[in-house]
């Protein structure tokens, strides 16, 4: 018996020209040491075809090579095949249908074969395909995989190619084109049923986890490219008719594939190196060749092009593998596509193919929107942007498809009012699609935005430390929040990919297609990067939250694109507009109608057309930059209250006038655009504005765009242009025009500070109406207060700078016992009247109100003599050094129905205010204890001359932990220890104290005072579930943390930390954070405007029993000390 015989078995033969097998079969017959012994053709021989016209055709090609070739068996199924020679070698050939071929390959190897060539991809599931590998494994059963470009020229030519370049970024394109006809797709589709992924670009995928060692985990990124993807769907049929897309990677190269069924011949690759080379193209075939492969296929119907231009690459790798099994050459048989090449094809194709579905999948409530593709950055970027109705539904797994996560979970940075609204949707999500979504929750808003909730998210990201370009880091929230993650994501490990999830309506229509990232420092957007993210996925669902301020905003970047971009903008804002606010951009099935999908996609349109091609805004002349000249300036000087959209919408409607002055929009446009604001009740200027802003705006502008204005304007109304001179006549004129108009609806004039504290808008009102005032309810609300001030000390200089920033009040008068003293004071600060004596200035009729900041001592006298004058006074801490004299303030303001307030500005504070809504929202559980402490040392800070020794630590410093403690658990403390010393400096009061109190509900309180040594200045709440600590300076505080119990042990404790910057004031103050006097100095004047005697925030009765609690620690101090 000759060894160096191989007996070969074909399953699968088909008819001769037009089946991968009938190659197999007739190269097979004329290669040398091949014997074919059997074939086995089901289809062909069954007896409902054998008797057709190509069952006949069949059987007479059989024939003919039977004749030819010698003797072979032909069997219908793989049962009839005798059992191999054990002294023999075999080879059986699999060519079925790829949904056959894993019980064909198990038959096969029942019978007792061990050498298989496999047709590829080999199995239409990777567990199938598995399930053959463990197979083979067992029965040591060798196994090739007919990739037959694994072997080809071309190929190895790129592999050369890609081996030099091996140290450099380098990308891999391969191109596959057929050609089948139009009217032959169905046929196509349904011959191969396992698609184009696994039919068609299995080849090339097989070479990239063969040649490039490709596995799914390298993966960071799947890119599929809309404008060459079409699918086809044929009744119950559908596939790709082309595909197009792009595997990014973590192994420094990336893959992009384009396969066409009906676009002629082709099989070439792409290199390219880094990212400006010339790519070099290696080709299968060169065009004569290509050229007859096509003539070919429309000369004979069914002919297999592939046949003609892979024959030698077919031939070749069966030799290969025949010559490994007669040679016993290991080495031969291991550099073939085997099952596991297989396998990583399915597992690759497994990876890629829910992505490539989800972007290529579309309906009304699902759609890509975009690919936004920008040519003029350094390095290229893309990002896909989504239209996609109830992300977090159970059961949808959009989010799952394009991230793909390795782990089963999601890394996802979440504005904090989102997780609170959203929380148990996403919960019930994770369950339904089998992933953990891990929540890194941050406070949402501007004032968050900085650099420690920078910092602090960062630190949370390295907790869970996502896998390196696999776990893209979502961010969900408005646009602070996107924000400021993005630029996470642009630094932590350089760079990490992220996928963004506006969910209010300005980042739908604003921020979803530039690649802007920062946060606040210095000034607003101070830090920051460019940063694509590679999926923006926009859900109108999430507008069911949206306050009606918020969606306001939004529409003023709506106006902006309806002047100078699209004017049916405006149109639909006219006519829906108010339907669209009060139903919040949903229907009643809380889903967006034509109307707001119309807005939102018009409004996305602008942003493509403005900057899609120039992400890091290269150029300067950009439609979108209206309404983007005054509104900065609007944001900054009101420290970042005013939403972007209130700003710009007032920016768009004053340049707007200016464009209606320089005659290039009409009166009749411009009333039409007003008519919207008053329509919609938008914002048209904000309080105190007034023209030097806009004139200090466009030369500020002017540097910022590179010496030039290109101020963009509308000419005419849904149209741009572009001007680089604005004349002070034009400004003027309709500063005016506008001016008259607010005359007119003074509601549009919108007040920063009233928004800002709306929610606690029914608590004022409450309260007045319980101590109202019919003669002063009112008297202060329109026009600017006018306040009176008594003292020209240090904390005067910081309260009068305070006041001289606010529009709505002034300085009318200033009085000191030293005439000259007060007439420098009112010198320096814009002052009118300087009086030499207290009484003249409280009878003088134009002050409004008074601050008293004299000593201490005098505070009763001088709150007497201002109160019996019959005007409202803020008398700065404490209220009196005695129980005594606070309660005679107290009793003549009630009798006078006159306001009173003790200046005890840290309750005001935003700190302070989100440190109690915590408290008392239970956010910590039930509170347990307080502790709270101011002390510094005084010697250092002012020296022994200081009058603060006089009055005592208690009196100067306690004031504050014990206000804390008051605002916190309340008056009612059941039980007060003491504990203290006096000062070693002879003025014989108290240098430091402590009290300890006990509240019936439970809590205890530890406050602590002094003037001798420097303490910790902190404010910590302690409770069951958490506790809250306001940052030192805990008196006038713009840090707080919030520490939530979530496990056993102390590492698991989640630790957020809040920073509430301060007003931007700019002046020489005296103390650290004097700018916070602010929120005093507005808590007082909307007590007056609403008419009210006490304010709620801060009760007389709580500076009694703060005096009432010093008084008695004191005298414990004083006759322990005796």
């Amino acid at each position: 018996m000759n060894e160096n015989v191989l007996h070969v078995t074909v399953i699968g033969v088909g008819l001769p020209g037009e089946s991968i097998g009938w190659l197999h079969l007739s190269q097979l017959m004329s290669m040398p040491n091949v014997v074919v012994d059997a074939v086995i053709e089901e289809y062909w021989l069954s007896e409902a075809v054998a008797s057709s016209e190509k069952g006949l055709a069949y059987k007479r090609e059989m024939a003919r090579l039977e004749e030819q070739f010698g003797g072979f068996k032909i069997y219908t199924s793989v049962a009839q095949l005798p059992r191999p020679d054990m002294f023999s070698k075999h080879l059986v050939i699999i060519s079925v249908r790829t949904p056959s071929a894993t019980d064909v390959f198990k038959s096969v190897v029942a019978r007792g074969f061990r050498n298989i060539y496999l047709e590829k991809p080999g199995a239409d599931s990777l567990e199938k395909l598995q399930a053959m590998e463990r197979i083979a494994e067992e029965k040591n059963v060798k196994v090739v995989v007919g990739y037959q470009k694994h072997i080809a020229s071309y190929v190895k030519e790129a592999e050369k190619i890609d081996h030099e370049w091996a140290l450099h970024s380098r990308s891999v394109g391969f191109i596959h084109h057929n050609p089948h006809p139009e009217d032959s797709l169905e046929s196509v589709f349904r011959q191969n049923s396992e698609g184009m992924l696994l039919n068609q670009c299995c080849h090339e995928l097989e070479l990239c986890v063969a040649k490039w060692k490709l596995a799914s985990h390298n993966i960071t990124d799947v890119v599929v490219n809309p404008e060459k993807t079409i699918k086809k769907r044929f009744g119950d049929i559908e596939d790709f008719k082309k595909l197009s897309f792009k595997i990014e990677t973590n192994l420094g190269v990336s893959f992009s594939f384009f396969a066409t069924r009906c676009e002629g011949v082709e099989n070439s690759i792409v290199m390219r190196r880094g990212l400006t080379s010339k790519p070099v193209l290696v080709r299968q075939a060169k065009p004569d060749v290509l050229e007859r492969a096509l003539a070919l296929t429309k000369k004979e119907k069914g002919a297999m092009w592939y046949c003609y231009l892979f024959e030698q690459d077919y031939r070749a790798l069966k030799r290969l593998f025949i010559e490994s099994i007669l040679y016993h050459d290991d080495e031969k048989y291991l550099s073939l596509p085997r099952l596991p090449h297989a396998c990583g094809v399915l597992q690759l194709a497994a990876a890629i193919e829910p992505s490539i579905q989800a972007q290529v999948k579309s309906n009304k409530d699902y759609h890509p929107v975009a690919q936004v593709v920008d040519i003029v950055c350094q390095e290229p970027t893309t990002q896909r942007i989504w239209y996609h109705q109830k992300l977090f539904a159970p059961g949808n797994n959009f989010l799952i498809d394009i991230l793909r996560p390795p782990k089963k979970r999601i890394i996802c940075c979440v504005d904090d009012r989102v997780w609170d609204l959203y929380a148990k949707d996403i919960i019930e999500w994770e369950k339904s699609v089998g992933v953990s979504l891990i929540p890194i929750v941050m406070k949402g808003g501007e004032q968050s935005k900085n650099i420690d909730s920078f910092l602090k998210v960062i630190d949370e990201i390295w907790k869970a430390n996502p896998l390196r370009y696999r776990e893209p880091i979502v961010a969900m929230g408005g646009g602070a929040v996107t924000d400021t993650i993005g630029f996470v994501s642009a630094v932590w490990r350089r760079n990490t990919p992220w996928i963004r999830i506006p969910t209010t309506l300005m980042g739908m229509i604003d921020s979803s297609i530039g690649i802007k990232v920062s946060v606040n420092h210095i000034i607003k957007n101070g830090l920051g990067a460019f940063h694509c993210p590679r999926h923006t996925i926009i859900d109108p669902t999430f507008l069911r939250t949206n306050s009606q301020r918020v969606l306001k905003s939004a529409i003023g970047e709506m106006i902006k694109v309806g002047v100078v971009f699209n004017k049916e903008t405006l149109n639909l804002l006219s006519k829906k507009g108010e339907g669209l606010l009060d139903s919040r951009f949903l229907d009643s099935k809380g889903l967006p109608g034509e109307v707001s999908y119309n807005l939102i996609m018009i409004c996305i349109d602008a942003m493509l057309d403005s900057i899609a091609g120039d992400l890091n805004e290269e150029n300067l002349s950009r439609p979108m930059d209206f309404g983007h000249t005054l509104s900065r300036w609007l944001e900054r000087d009101e420290s970042f209250r005013l939403m972007h959209g209130e700003a710009v919408g007032i920016d768009c409607l004053f340049t707007s006038l200016v464009a209606e002055q320089m005659e290039l929009i009409t009166k009749v446009e411009v009333e039409f655009l007003f008519d919207i604001y008053v329509k919609l009740g938008l914002a048209a200027s904000v309080k105190g504005l007034n023209l030097d802003v806009y004139k200090t705006a466009l030369k500020q502008i002017s540097i910022h765009r590179s010496g030039r204005l290109r101020a963009p304007l509308p000419a005419p109304l849904g149209r741009c242009t572009w001007v680089d001179e604005i004349k002070n006549k034009d400004l003027e004129k309709s500063w005016s025009s506008l001016q008259k108009r607010l005359a007119i609806h003074p509601e549009l004039v919108l007040d920063p500070d009233a928004i800002e504290d709306e929610d606690e808008d029914e608590d004022y009102r409450s309260a007045g109406a319980k101590a109202s005032n019919a003669r002063s309810k009112g008297k202060y609300s329109q026009k600017s207060l006018r306040w009176g001030i008594i003292g020209c000390g240090r904390i005067a200089n910081d309260f009068a700078i305070i006041i001289n920033y606010l529009e709505s009040a002034e300085i009318h008068a200033v009085a000191s016992r030293n005439l000259d003293r007060a007439k420098d004071f009112a010198s320096n600060h814009g002052v009118s009247r300087a009086y030499g004596n207290y009484l003249e200035l409280v009878s003088d009729p134009d002050v409004d109100i008074v601050y008293i900041a004299t000593i201490p001592e005098l505070h009763r006298q001088h709150a007497e003599l201002v109160l019996r004058a019959g005007k409202p006074v803020l008398v700065e801490k404490p209220l009196a050094l005695t129980v005594e004299d606070a309660l005679k303030i107290k009793a003549l303001a009630h009798k006078k129905q006159l306001f009173c307030m003790e200046g005890m500005w840290m309750r005001f504070f935003p700190a302070i205010k989100y440190c109690r809504s915590i408290v008392s929202s239970g956010e910590i559980g039930k509170v347990c204890q307080l502790r709270a402490d101011l002390s510094f040392d005084l010697r250092k800070d002012e020296g022994l001359q200081s009058p603060k020794w006089r009055v005592g630590a208690g009196m100067d410093a306690g004031v504050y932990p014990i206000h804390a403690a008051l605002m916190l658990l309340g008056r009612n403390a059941s039980d007060l220890e003491f504990s203290g010393v006096l000062d070693d400096y002879g003025s014989q009061e108290d240098g430091a104290g402590l009290i300890y109190a006990h509240y019936d509900s439970g809590p205890t309180a530890v406050v602590s005072w002094s003037h001798l040594v420097e303490g910790a200045e902190e404010l910590e709440v302690y409770g069951t579930e958490g506790r809250v600590k306001v940052h030192s300076p805990a008196h006038c505080p713009t840090r707080i943390s919030v520490t939530r119990v979530e496990g056993s042990r102390r590492a698991d404790n989640n630790t957020r930390l809040y920073e509430f910057p301060l007003p931007r004031i700019r002046g020489e103050f005296n103390y650290p954070n004097s700018e916070g006097l602010y929120y005093e100095a507005r808590a007082v004047q909307r007590c007056l405007e609403r008419g009210l005697i006490e304010c709620p925030e801060l009760p007389l009765a709580d500076s009694v029993q703060a005096i009432k609690m010093i008084v008695a620690c004191d005298q414990h101090i004083k006759r322990k000390a005796a």
